[in-house]
């Protein structure tokens, strides 16, 4: 019995410190806060330095010596405690299905729905939230949003099936947060494969 505890306690610890340089520091666990710190990563119309600023002041109580290292845990605490291949991070922060902040009433609704947890009435734990986010059942409203949102329609034959699907994702897109130079990077690339 007592091993059994050992291990559910493990499984189920939620850090509220990271390491930085040997040293500890608390962090802001607290999901709504995280949702802002989202904000602030993927908006790329403000600079790097307001950017960096606004973050670690949400993250940390006590801004800690070495902002870099402070980054770095920042980055390894929104991705669930672990360290974000930054290749795979920066495709996938390009193609980005979901908005916390834009779609929290139908993440609220979710949450409410299939868990019974009112988002307004709870402090939880950012990992805890993002858990419970990606095992949301695909029958809630947030879930077929993000699936018409993620659907390629060029594989679609089916002319109606086809039109229906572009027509939603026009309905839920979410708007480009991409610098124009990451705009004509990404048509430049477009235009070289062409020849």
């Amino acid at each position: 019995m007592r091993t059994v505890k050992k291990l559910k306690s493990k499984f189920f610890e939620y850090t509220d410190r990271v390491q930085i340089n040997g040293e500890e520091f608390l962090i802001n666990t607290d999901f709504a806060v995280w949702i802002e710190i989202e904000q602030l990563l993927m908006n790329q119309k403000k600079d790097n330095c307001e950017r960096m600023v606004g973050i670690l002041s949400l993250a940390f109580p006590c801004l800690p010596p070495d902002p870099v290292g402070a980054m770095e845990q920042v980055m390894c605490f929104y991705a669930g405690g672990r360290m974000p291949d930054s290749r795979a991070d920066a495709s996938e922060m390009r193609n980005v299905a979901f908005d916390l902040k834009k779609d929290f009433e139908y993440i609220y609704a979710a949450f409410l729905s299939e868990y019974g947890i009112d988002l307004q009435k709870t402090q939880m734990h950012w990992w805890q939230f993002r858990k419970l986010l990606f095992c949301l059942g695909d029958d809630c409203k947030f879930s077929k949003i993000v699936s018409f949102r993620c659907m390629d329609t060029s594989k679609i034959k089916n002319r109606e099936v086809k039109s229906f699907y572009e027509k939603m994702k026009r309905k839920y897109r979410l708007p480009d947060m991409r610098t124009a130079e990451e705009k004509e990077t990404e048509v430049a690339l477009k235009l070289e494969t062409l020849f």
